[in-house]
């Protein structure tokens, strides 16, 4: 009996022995995850979800893929991709995704959102030829109307004076050919901003890229915007963003297509991945980019790149553009069943020098034109036991983070990290586990999951950091925590309960502060609708004395006729809070490729409603309306942004079409 056979019959017996009682995860599941976690950065976030949602709108054949597609699902680790691969080819072609379970790296938030963005298909015995009948196509645009005026459209300075309409427009263009031939094309236009001059075809900003995979042995090549990342993120790591409550055990070595319409945090050049040998592979990559920073007054020197994107006005054209990065570098990666190695490397010059100023935490900022760095990612595979890490250099300081992962079994998998980021090592475009960023932090990280039932899940983390020097607003060394618990109980497919606990304590302007977080939601299904009530509570003190509350109740309802054609939801929620220091979050529903997380603080309602029509021809068009009332103010907002009333509402128009 052939391998293949042998795991299809214990599948087989296993799913008919094993109880029916999980609830399917969809989207907004998964959304919802990824933006009530802390620390996430806001930008590479957004970025991220448009990339994965895309691969969610067109899920990968997991019987006919190979390491890059998977690449592109960024919530995968390196190791997991590979055993992936070698799992398909072993028997020949899953069956059903149920057999995740028997590839050892996968742990369970894995098995839990990977269906997302994967399916079976046929396995085929050859990869078939390109025929320009497999071509698709598709163009997205949407429109977001404010219903009101903020005071930027009517202040009479001139400088500040926002010169565009207050409507925001993008447009998408996709091609694909096969699965080895993707184009993209990205312009998009925020509130405030003109239509034309200066502006390149009369959008902000203009993005878009070609992409070539697995034609023999070029792995993938990227003209145009993509992103990198290596390691565990230290020295070069745009793909994705995690907060500290949700890590990834392992590391990612991959270049991918950027499609988003964020405007920070990629690269515009060349990018391309060779596999030299079995197991050994070469990424090269070159990039010039335009950037915006932020100009010394009377000097030429930046004190550091902007984040702000947005240019409505004089002041905020003035730093459009105003500098830009040519950076060169190259990742060397070698694995095998047991061990995996890699080298990265790059060097990068600005056209405007930096200047770190005189303040004592800015002492070791980043100053000068010309930077680089270099570091080396590795794993030790040894049963149930994995051992990754990375150590970087910037030739002035070292960063460093080891993992020791272990895991029993499909229900139970613990890893602990303990990092190192001198207060002289800095790197642009690093993301990895910090608390503050990579640099100028020590810290020792847990993280354990568990599934004690086949309904209940836990997950724990704690964090324990500290910082040696100085840092805006502290100017001593300071220590801090964070601990967090979630569970979730699955009664049946249609019924779940979800409860997450997060505390952290920590220094903010030399007061020490503790912020503790309470959530719990029922989920239900009764036939084609969807009802989510969600509860949370958030506890803000500090040493001064000062003490915050916020508290909020959100009802959610999603509605699908059983053709599909037509989907309606409704989010309802009320909140109060003291001030800002006792915020709540929301996660609503929203558009294709739309953010859904929304802050809120005071006292109010919130209203979200969207309404997705799918017509004939591969014609989609979809409505979102959004209100606030806040009850304990007139305005909303300051400076430029404030609205001279106590409401907001929003309407926003989204149309697809498909070919």
């Amino acid at each position: 009996m052939s391998m293949r056979a042998v795991i299809g019959t214990v599948l087989t017996i296993s799913l008919l022995m094993m109880p029916m009682t999980a609830r399917a995860d969809d989207w907004d599941d998964f959304v919802d995850y990824m933006t009530t976690q802390e620390g996430m950065d806001a930008e590479t976030l957004a970025g991220t979800l448009e990339a994965l949602e895309q691969i969610h709108l067109a899920p990968i054949n997991i019987n006919n893929c190979t390491h890059v597609d998977l690449e592109q699902i960024s919530i995968l680790t390196a190791e997991q991709v590979a055993d992936l691969v070698f799992y398909v080819a072993k028997v020949e072609g899953m069956k059903t995704l149920g057999e995740l379970i028997y590839v050892s790296s996968i742990d369970y938030m894995t098995r839990r959102w990977l269906p997302l963005f994967v399916y079976v298909g046929d396995y085929p015995t050859a990869r078939r030829r390109l025929r320009f009948s497999d071509s698709r196509h598709e163009v997205l645009t949407r429109i977001d109307i404010p219903l009101y005026e903020r005071k930027g459209y009517a202040t009479d300075d001139a400088r500040h004076r926002y010169q565009g309409s207050r409507i925001a427009h993008n447009l998408r263009y996709k091609f694909a050919l096969g699965d080895r031939v993707a184009a993209n094309l990205v312009l998009d236009k925020d509130q405030g901003e003109p239509v034309g001059r200066p502006f390149q075809l009369g959008y902000d900003f203009v993005g878009g890229n070609v992409m070539l995979k697995n034609m023999g042995w070029l792995n993938a090549l990227i003209v145009g915007d993509y992103q990198v990342g290596f390691g565990e993120g230290l020295l070069m790591n745009q793909r994705f963003a995690m907060g500290k409550s949700v890590q990834r055990m392992g590391a990612s070595n991959a270049i991918a297509a950027k499609t988003s319409t964020g405007e920070t945090n990629y690269m515009r050049g060349l990018a391309a991945t060779i596999g030299l040998t079995r197991g050994l592979t070469l990424s090269a990559f070159f990039s010039y980019n335009l950037k915006d920073a932020t100009v010394v007054s009377g000097t030429s020197m930046a004190s550091s790149l902007s984040t702000v994107t947005t240019h409505r006005n004089e002041v905020e054209m003035a730093r459009r553009q105003n500098t830009s990065e040519m950076l060169y570098g190259a990742h060397v990666g070698w694995t095998n069943s047991m061990l995996r190695f890699g080298a990265t490397g790059y060097r990068s010059h600005y056209h405007l020098p930096f200047y770190r100023g005189v303040e004592p935490y800015r002492e070791f900022y980043p100053e000068g034109d010309v930077f680089w760095g270099a570091s080396v990612d590795y794993g030790l595979r040894l049963g149930r036991w994995n051992l990754t890490g990375e150590t970087a250099t910037n030739g002035s300081g070292v960063a460093t983070l080891n993992r020791l992962i272990y895991r029993h079994n499909a229900r139970f998998s613990a890893q602990a990290a303990y990092r190192y980021y001198s207060p002289r090592y800095h790197s642009f475009h690093s993301n990895a586990l910090a608390e503050w960023g990579v640099q100028n932090e020590t810290g020792g990280y847990l993280q354990v999951d568990a599934q004690p039932l086949r309904q209940w899940q836990l997950t724990f983390s704690a964090d324990l950091f500290h910082s040696p020097h100085v840092r805006y607003g502290i100017d001593h060394a300071t220590t801090g925590e964070e601990l967090r618990l979630s569970t979730t109980y699955t009664f049946s497919q249609r019924h779940s309960l979800t409860a997450c606990v997060a505390w952290k304590h920590r220094e903010q302007y030399n007061i020490m502060h503790s912020q503790q977080r309470y959530k719990i939601g029922w989920d239900a299904r009764f036939g084609a609708f969807d009802l989510r009530t969600h509860a949370q509570l958030s506890h803000y003190s500090d040493a001064a004395g000062k003490r915050s509350l916020g508290y909020t109740l959100q009802e959610t309802v999603r509605w699908s006729d059983r053709a599909d054609r037509l989907r309606l939801a409704l989010s309802a929620a009320w909140f109060q809070t003291d001030d800002y220091d006792g915020r709540v979050y929301l996660t609503e529903p929203t558009l294709v490729y739309g953010q859904s997380s929304t802050m809120l603080y005071g006292r109010g309602v919130r209203l979200a409603a969207t309404a997705r029509i799918n017509l004939p021809y591969g014609l989609m068009v979809m409505l979102r309306y959004t209100f606030s009332r806040y009850l304990d103010r007139n305005t909303i907002g300051s400076d430029l942004q404030q609205i001279a009333a106590p409401w907001q509402n929003d309407l926003s128009v989204q149309v697809r079409w498909k070919i």
